[in-house]
């Protein structure tokens, strides 16, 4: 997408269901916290993509990727030291989470 597009219609890209991985990515790259987080709520969105969102310093767009279906258990693992407590407690009720692992991050909270 280029620099000097319609941010409203980078936002319709990025949570197309039919937008390419390559779109996708380069949406993930921009300086647009709002892109970003429409990529990361995106239902398609790859794992790789969702891997690296998972360290943006935008707290909305790692909250998506908690918070996301796809969401593996590493990258569940990883926000689950997330320096936004919303983000860690959203990781730790995701479904993809083993029990296991959320029993343990709830006995580390108390």
């Amino acid at each position: 997408m280029s620099a000097d597009a319609d941010p409203d219609t980078v936002y319709g890209v990025a949570e197309n269901t039919s937008t390419t991985p390559i779109t996708l990515y380069a949406i993930s790259r921009s300086r647009d916290p709002i892109g970003r987080y429409c990529v990361a709520v995106n239902p398609v969105c790859p794992a790789q993509i969702l891997s690296e969102l998972a360290a943006d310093p935008d707290f909305d767009v790692r909250y998506a990727v908690a918070e996301h279906p796809s969401t593996s258990v590493p990258i569940l693992e990883r926000l689950l030291g997330d320096s936004e407590t919303s983000v860690r407690e959203i990781a730790a009720n995701h479904p993809n989470l083993p029990r296991a692992t959320r029993a343990l991050w709830q006995l580390a909270q108390t």
